[in-house]
């Protein structure tokens, strides 16, 4: 009889626990050709973004998604535990990056992506708006 109620408390408590958090997916722009995408479930998201400056100077990383502290991050593939990641506030409008001097070098010289912010957009933009559609200057998907 312990073993059942042991195993029901087990149950109960693991069925009510707090989901995980995510960030909403889906396209972003941001100013002229400045985009980010996150696409995946909770838990395992994963995201992309890229920031022009003059030309085709630029920013861009593309790695998982991150709850980091009540907020949320980008972290590169490829960085494992390093310092960098790329802080990421959710509003309602959308979503604002910041630049940490750790990730600077995936800006080009004298670029940030430093307070850039980026506007869903709508469900009713054309099939660009999947997540796979935000590439990278090479054309590589960055989700």
């Amino acid at each position: 009889m312990r073993l059942i109620l042991c195993s029901a408390l087990l149950i109960a408590a693991a069925c009510s626990s707090e989901p995980e958090p995510a960030m909403s997916a889906g396209l972003f722009a941001g100013v002229d050709r400045d985009a980010l995408c996150i696409a995946g479930e909770p838990g395992e998201q994963r995201g992309g973004f890229i920031t022009y400056g003059k030309g085709d100077m630029n920013c861009s990383a593309k790695g998982s998604i991150v709850a980091d502290g009540g907020q949320f991050a980008l972290v590169p593939q490829g960085e494992g535990e390093g310092e960098c990641r790329f802080p990421l506030t959710q509003n309602p409008d959308g979503v604002t990056i910041g630049t940490p001097e750790s990730c600077s070098y995936y800006c080009g010289p004298g670029l940030s992506a430093e307070g850039r912010t980026f506007r869903r957009m709508g469900s009713g933009a054309s099939s660009k708006s999947a997540p796979d559609a935000v590439t990278d200057l090479a054309g590589d998907p960055l989700c």
